[in-house]
């Protein structure tokens, strides 16, 4: 089934990930995830895997329509609380890089975007 507990999901990246993230991933520039990836409801999980010189990406996904799958009673990793995210997973910056007072860490705000995300009038 489709991820909607909270509607926010964590995604932690080591340094060499988070200094690309910091100059590709500019406020309302549009990414486009072509494989599969993952990503966890659970912070602290995506913290771990950043700290010390990464960053964690917070997306906001989509209530209905989401390309996010909920595959925790199925992962041999229990403790990861693993959110599949499909191919052609589409994003939008919504917040560049920033640090986070709290954890030390930097933060990049996204919201994923429907496939059926462009009006025009």
């Amino acid at each position: 089934p489709a991820f909607s507990a909270n509607y926010y999901l964590y995604r932690g990246l080591d340094a060499a990930g988070a200094a690309r993230a910091r100059v590709r991933y500019g406020i309302g520039r549009t990414v486009h995830w072509s494989g599969f990836s993952s990503a966890t409801p659970t912070l602290k999980n995506a913290l771990d895997f950043a700290r010390p010189d990464g960053l964690v990406l917070r997306i906001r996904v989509l209530s209905e329509g989401s390309k996010s799958r909920d595959i925790r009673k199925f992962s041999v990793l229990t403790h990861e609380d693993e959110v599949l995210l499909l191919p052609n997973f589409k994003l939008c910056v919504a917040e560049p890089a920033h640090r986070d007072a709290e954890s030390s860490i930097d933060f990049i705000h996204l919201i994923e975007l429907s496939v059926a995300s462009t009006d025009v009038f």
